[in-house]
């Protein structure tokens, strides 16, 4: 191995062994025509200077490198070639090892000063309640019942209440990953209805620039449906229970307005998006399934004619229906969490992670709410 030694005007080859460094004589070369006093570099580059990616590289000089001279504002040149064009070539090359040292340093610089700005910008946003800042502007936050919670992912987040939020598995929190919105709080609660949602706003930030909520399935009854089912889907206490349901559609339009206006009001620089209820069974799969299924239609429709009730541009009724389709329970994967041993566990008929991931958070990104504003 060589590296290139500059104690001399006339710079030398040296040849490391093992034992000992024996000094070779070379060949004068022809120095270049310059009016500023040269000065010699020192040996070998430091440690902390060195690329340390082989020994080669760590043995390099920093007369090749560059460094000491240009900081120290020294000429120092090192001729590694017998000719004019050899010398021009090792200076190429010193820039450009130059160049690629200032860029490292360069992007390592931004990223500490990014994330210096991220942490210092965090309690802003947190205390920020009348001047929106670059972080409250990208504000998101979710509303709503337990499938927005994220109940059909567990494991739940431990914080003393019993809304099943998932800890890591929920569709704002997937959505939150492949968006530009930052994730301020996930106020969904299972077993929420339209009643709840204004207890849900409160000390969200006025700057909230998002917000996605699904509303409506607990005041159409569908808790009733799913403890009435769960252990004997052919009762007689199943069937009334499912078309005790339908009768509460009628009377569900207008309290989701009344949801979605106080949404509206509160967080007036929030782009609003309503989600629907995916279909939970696959088709003839069971004879239940399809009763379900077409009550969750029916839901979907009276929550689609309220957003367009409400006549804005803010407020979007998002159809999951076609990322969900051909993933209900008894197909061959599954977007809904069922346990057969526990048809109570608390999961159960819910999104899974996959649902929460391919389903709802894709159909967020297909209709471009995730997009930046």
């Amino acid at each position: 191995m060589t590296v290139a030694s500059c104690r001399s005007p006339r710079c030398s080859t040296r040849l490391l062994t093992p034992r000992a460094a024996l000094r070779l004589p070379t060949a004068p070369t022809r120095r270049p025509r310059s009016r500023t006093k040269r000065t010699p570099c020192p040996n070998r580059s430091p440690d902390h200077l060195s690329p340390g990616r082989s020994g080669r590289r760590k043995a390099r000089t920093a007369c090749s490198a560059g460094l000491f001279a240009r900081r120290a504002g020294q000429n120092c040149s090192c001729a590694l070639s017998t000719s004019r064009t050899g010398f021009t070539v090792a200076r190429m090359t010193n820039h450009r090892n130059v160049v690629s040292f200032l860029s490292r340093l360069g992007a390592v610089s931004l990223l500490t000063v990014g994330l210096v700005g991220g942490i210092a910008a965090a309690p802003a946003l947190a205390q920020s309640t009348a001047t929106p800042t670059v972080a409250s502007a990208l504000g998101y936050v979710a509303l709503g019942d337990s499938f927005t919670a994220g109940q059909g992912a567990p494991p739940y987040v431990s914080d003393g209440t019993a809304c099943l939020r998932s800890k890591r598995a929920s569709y704002p929190a997937f959505a939150a990953l492949v968006s530009p919105y930052r994730l301020t709080s996930n106020r969904a609660c299972s077993g929420a209805s339209t009643a709840d949602v204004p207890a849900q706003l409160l000390g969200v930030s006025p700057a909230t620039a998002l917000v996605t909520l699904t509303v409506g399935g607990i005041d159409a009854g569908s808790n009733i449906v799913l403890a009435a089912c769960a252990p004997s889907p052919a009762s007689l206490v199943c069937l009334g229970a499912i078309d005790n349901s339908m009768a509460q559609l009628a009377l569900l339009p207008p309290k989701l307005v009344g949801a979605y206006t106080a949404v509206a009001s509160a967080l007036p620089q929030a782009r609003i998006a309503v989600l629907s209820y995916p279909r939970q069974f696959k088709p003839g799969f069971t004879p239940l399934g399809d009763v379900l299924n077409t009550a969750t239609d029916a839901l979907n429709t009276a929550i689609a004619g309220s957003v367009a009730a409400m006549a804005t541009p803010r407020i979007r009724f998002i159809d999951a229906s076609q990322e969900f389709a051909g993933h209900g329970i008894g197909s061959r994967v599954p977007y809904f969490a069922l346990d057969p041993l526990n048809p109570l566990a608390p999961a159960n008929f819910h999104p899974n992670a996959l649902g929460n991931s391919l389903g709802y958070t894709r159909a967020l990104a297909n209709d471009g709410v995730l997009r930046r504003p």
